[in-house]
């Protein structure tokens, strides 16, 4: 019986571990540019995409995005958005615009 409680303890801070690495601006970032590419006439080639803020809340997570013409520096020459993703199979998914 000793040696399931272990494995158990185990498992769950390993568990919990994974879930921390899903908690980078990189991953939310990159769940993000999928969503633009399939889901916008946006040309990305053209913008500098930019991940200002993120959230996190229980596998969810609230972002803030910057979008400005590439090569202009100034926040004033853009726009920012608010998404809303979800933590969907290890991967974060736009569902909505916050």
């Amino acid at each position: 019986m000793p040696r399931l409680s272990a494995f158990v303890v185990v498992l769950v801070c390993l568990l919990a571990g994974c879930g921390k690495k899903m908690q980078t601006e990189e991953s939310v970032r990159a769940g993000i540019m999928a969503h633009l590419s399939k889901n916008t006439g946006l040309d990305l080639k053209s913008l500098d995409i930019d991940v200002t803020n993120v959230k996190f809340d229980d596998g969810k997570a609230t972002a803030t995005v910057s979008f400005r013409p590439k090569g202009v520096s100034s926040v004033h020459d853009g726009m920012m958005m608010l998404y809303s993703l979800a933590l969907q199979n290890g991967q974060w998914v736009v569902v909505g615009r916050a």
